[in-house]
């Protein structure tokens, strides 16, 4: 379970440009960079994807930063989304504490 004030690495429909980081994420947060987990790959599951570990594997995504004052207010709607309940035997995540590497941003190419 990761501490509060922890930032919050994103893959799939949380990232940038998704549909639900517009409806959860937009106008909510200090910083997002682009990022990635290492010793992790997606595994894509009945409908949606997670990451699941694995030696060797990286997963690409984005850490990104809350503002303090939506902190807990935005777990509480990130857990409902993911449908995740500290402690419940039943849930198809966990929420863990793990180190990412910043990666640079790529520059948009031009002509």
């Amino acid at each position: 379970m990761s501490a509060p004030g922890l930032p919050f690495f994103v893959y799939g429909t949380l990232r940038p440009g998704e549909v639900n980081h517009g409806l959860l994420l937009r106008g909510r947060t200090l910083r997002e960079e682009p990022a990635r987990l290492t010793g992790a790959v997606l595994y894509r599951g009945p409908g949606y994807p997670y990451a699941v570990e694995e030696p060797g594997g990286t997963v690409t995504g984005e850490i990104v930063t809350p503002l303090p004052r939506d902190y807990a207010r935005l777990l509480a709607e990130l857990d409902r989304l993911e449908e995740y309940a500290p402690g419940d035997p039943h849930n198809l995540y966990e929420r863990v504490e793990r180190e990412v590497e910043v990666t640079p941003a790529h520059p948009a190419a031009g002509r």
